[in-house]
């Protein structure tokens, strides 16, 4: 006769269900908080996006305004960017006349940014919208001119500097962007 010792039965290693309740509790609270991210994200990525085109159509707008030079009062835009020529006037500002440093067009805040709670200035303010935004908002641009004219020596009451200021920002409230150029004689 043979008899075998028994051997003593061997424990079957893996996760009791106390284990695998914490894992996923963990891992439950890991994904809630990666959901509450993406909404941020998205957010902050759509706010960037207003900014950009605030900036690129400041730069637009800023880049005819100082082509048209010192001279211009008015600024007409061949390339249909911009509403500026025929009936709607964009103006650059009062010509010579006055000696000194005048500004015309929408006002100004103490840090030299164009005022969104003035109201308008006729010829100083147009609405863009941006033709590759699928949402459509407009976009408020306005600006101010501020005027150099000289009376000294042969330069007799004469444009010698335009400070030129476009402030732009979506029609929905956002904060604006302002850029500001220089163009001299």
């Amino acid at each position: 006769m043979n008899f075998e010792t028994p051997q003593p039965k061997k424990r079957e290693a893996g996760f009791t269900l106390i284990e695998l309740a914490i894992a996923t509790v963990v891992l439950l609270f890991g994904v809630v908080a990666v959901m509450q991210l993406v909404p941020r994200a998205i957010q902050l990525n759509l706010d960037n996006r207003m900014n950009t085109t605030s900036t690129v159509t400041a730069q637009r707008l800023m880049d005819l305004m100082v082509n048209a030079g010192v001279n211009s009062p008015t600024l007409v835009d061949a390339t249909g960017t911009f509403p500026c020529g025929g009936v709607n006037v964009c103006s650059l500002g009062a010509g010579a006349g006055v000696v000194g440093d005048f500004t015309n067009g929408s006002p100004l805040l103490p840090g030299g940014e164009v005022s969104f709670a003035a109201a308008p200035v006729p010829g100083f303010r147009l609405i863009y919208t941006d033709p590759n935004d699928p949402s459509g908002i407009p976009y408020d641009v306005r600006w101010a001119i501020v005027t150099s004219v000289r009376n000294v020596g042969p330069v007799a009451s004469e444009v010698v500097a335009k400070r030129i200021v476009v402030g732009v920002r979506r029609q929905d409230g956002r904060d604006p962007v302002t850029l500001t150029s220089w163009i001299t004689r």
